[in-house]
């Protein structure tokens, strides 16, 4: 009765207040899955129990996606996300992928949004628009939810920036036992705060 009454909680919004999300640029995108499962490995860091029904042909050569560590390898469901991934560019022509890693709990995401002749965009896509439907796609081919609301992103602001963050990107997955998002992580903040 009293969880009834208590008001909701209201999230922060995580946007850039009047910043055009259509804007042609760089971004840097996080996706997590719901409650963090780990869903995207399997092997010797994460088991997933996903399954999809079209035998998987390999990430598309437009992507270029961070290796995974050694003895480990994409689940039916990371097979599913990257297989989406590839869709992006086919869907929105006006953007691309230029970086991505899927981690067991997440997905990292370099978004670039092109401008035409004069640099501007026509019709483009916003970011939202974009993830919002590269989630559904990968809830469509799991039969299954398996994202937080929302997504974590970044606008790129130079050339410098751009190149780290690709580098992080690419070297995440190497990085995983240290990554935030890694459940021994989540249970240290948990029993700190």
């Amino acid at each position: 009765m009293a969880d009834r009454l208590r008001p909701p909680v209201r999230r922060r919004p995580n946007r850039l207040p009047a910043y055009d999300y259509a804007r042609a640029g760089a971004y840097f995108v996080t996706v997590c899955t719901r409650d963090r499962q780990q869903l995207f490995w399997c092997g010797s860091d994460a088991v997933a129990a996903h399954s999809v029904r079209q035998p998987w042909q390999g990430p598309s050569p437009e992507i270029h996606l961070a290796p995974l560590p050694a003895g480990t390898a994409l689940s039916a469901a990371g097979r599913a996300a990257v297989d989406a991934i590839g869709e992006i560019p086919k869907r929105y022509p006006m953007v691309t992928v230029d970086v991505c890693a899927v981690m067991p709990n997440h997905v990292h995401l370099l978004l670039q949004i092109h401008g035409g002749e004069d640099g501007r965009t026509l019709c483009a896509p916003t970011i939202s628009r974009v993830v919002k439907q590269w989630k559904e796609a990968v809830t469509k081919k799991l039969h299954s939810p398996v994202w937080q609301r929302s997504f974590h992103d970044r606008v790129i602001r130079d050339e410098a920036e751009y190149r780290l963050v690709g580098e992080y990107i690419l070297t995440n997955p190497a990085r995983w036992r240290q990554d935030c998002f890694h459940p021994s992580a989540l249970s240290a903040k948990e029993n700190t705060s």
